[in-house]
């Protein structure tokens, strides 16, 4: 009974500090306005920690816009997730690629630019209701110039200054990264993104799935049973 209790409680243990698998979901914006590029969908990865290379093509069509079905980064697993960025008025891809040592080239390429100064909101919809996600926005550099742009969700701006730089990824200058952005009640992230932002594409992570969350109850579930079983 000692050694059924001592497992229980390693069971606890480990759901605590074993994060369990959250799925990756990405984005890559794939303009039609032609400006002298390539408007390929991208097929890499990028900074966010999965090793999926999958992206779900997103174009926005002057105006509001719904990237809908959605995949997973392994390119076989359906989300329910829904994602609509409306107005900005302008988009299209630019040539970005083209010079040896660039990154990504096929996901900086294609972009969405606030050409009536409106800028964009964004509404991720279909999460789980007060879940945790972590969110990376790309900045495009027109073209090797410097272009800067703000994005603000769960009530935090962040700003990226892409200096002409395509040969690494350096965070907050051609990307950003939102750490832990809760949904409401309704598995909702709202969220909004300035006019003179380039975004080239955006990558979502999830929070955890519900199997970390029944590790722990079933071991204190299994624990207080014992403890009962020992009174008596």
């Amino acid at each position: 009974m000692r050694l059924f209790a001592s497992i229980l409680a390693v069971a606890c243990v480990l759901a605590l500090a074993c994060p369990s698998h959250a799925s990756t979901v990405n984005f890559d914006i794939i303009g039609t306005h032609h400006e002298g590029g390539d408007s390929t969908l991208y097929t890499g990865t990028a900074v966010a920690p999965d090793s999926g290379t999958y992206w779900t093509p997103y174009s926005i069509n002057w105006g509001d816009s719904t990237a809908y079905p959605v995949m997973e980064s392994d390119g076989v697993t359906a989300s329910p997730m829904l994602v609509t960025i409306a107005g900005g008025d302008y988009h299209g891809y630019w040539n970005y690629d083209g010079g040896a040592g660039e990154i990504a080239p096929n996901l900086m390429d294609s972009y969405a630019y606030s050409h009536d100064g409106s800028g964009w909101t964004v509404e991720i919809d279909h999460l789980t209701p007060g879940g945790k996600y972590d969110m990376w926005w790309y900045q495009q550099n027109g073209c090797s110039a410097t272009s800067t742009g703000s994005f603000t969700f769960g009530g935090n701006t962040l700003t990226a200054t892409n200096t002409g730089q395509n040969s690494v990824f350096i965070e907050n200058n051609n990307y950003v990264h939102f750490h832990a952005v809760q949904a409401d009640g309704n598995g909702l992230i709202f969220g909004s993104i300035g006019s003179t932002a380039q975004l080239a594409a955006s990558r979502s992570c999830p929070s955890p799935s519900h199997r970390r969350s029944f590790l722990l109850a079933a071991g204190l579930v299994g624990l207080l049973a014992y403890a009962w079983r020992k009174r008596k």
